[in-house]
Parts: C-alpha cells; structure tokens; sequence
C-alpha cells in the first residue's frame, strides 16, 4: 500500500534545478541545467551571476538564488522541502498527472510562486 503512494519512488540522477530572479520577467524563473546536489546547484547559478563573472546571464538574472527538487518518492520532497526549501520562494510540492514525468522520476516538483497551477495537470499535495 505505502509503495503504491509513492512514498518511496525513484529520483533521479540530476534532481535539482536551479532559479533565479528574471529582471525583464519580474519573477523567479527556472534554468535548464539540473544538478546533482542542491549545493553545486546553487554555486554554479551565484558564480554565473557574480561580479566577476562575464557570463550574458548577468543581464537578465540576478539574485535571490534557489533550486528546486524534483523527484518520484514523495517522502524525500517532503523531507528536503521542510528542510532545505526557502518557501518564500515557493508555492507548495506539486504532483503531475502526465505519466512521462514519472518515467523520468519528476513526479513530484516544488512548485515557484508566480507560476500557474493548472489543476488539469496536476496538484498540490504539500505545502
């Protein structure tokens, strides 16, 4: 029964990806890299937007940093959420209902505020 919950599903290699402030946007917004730990996440996104960077990011991001955790066991995005999530920058642990998130062990995603929560397409489930 707990396994058919999800409660201990698969993760994924590269779990963590990573956001920061779009200027133009006026919000947060997620970047296509993924990474293995939420600390090379977040060192790799503050060296691109650091003064001594050259990186063309730096004209369209800037700081407050973050990543988020996606995962199929809903009890370690749970866990790392309370623990490490800054929830200021979040909504709420969100499930996807399309099958493909969960063959590449995303089932479960921390969920940016601003974005919006199409419940045909999942829900909260935490948060």
């Amino acid at each position: 029964m707990l396994s058919g919950c999800d409660f201990f599903g698969e993760t994924p290699e590269k779990p963590w990806q990573g956001h920061s402030f779009n200027k133009p946007a006026g919000k947060q917004e997620f970047w296509l890299t993924r990474y293995e730990t939420r600390e090379w996440c977040i060192q790799d996104i503050e060296n691109e937007l650091s003064p001594s960077s050259d990186s063309w990011n730096k004209a369209w991001y800037s700081e407050p940093v973050g990543c988020s955790f996606s995962s199929n066991n809903l009890l370690l995005s749970i866990f790392l959420y309370e623990t490490q999530a800054d929830k200021y920058h979040y909504e709420c642990i969100f499930r996807k209902y399309n099958p493909e998130y969960k063959k590449m062990k995303m089932k479960y995603a921390w969920l940016l505020k601003g974005y919006p929560k199409s419940f045909e397409k999942g829900e909260c489930v935490w948060g």
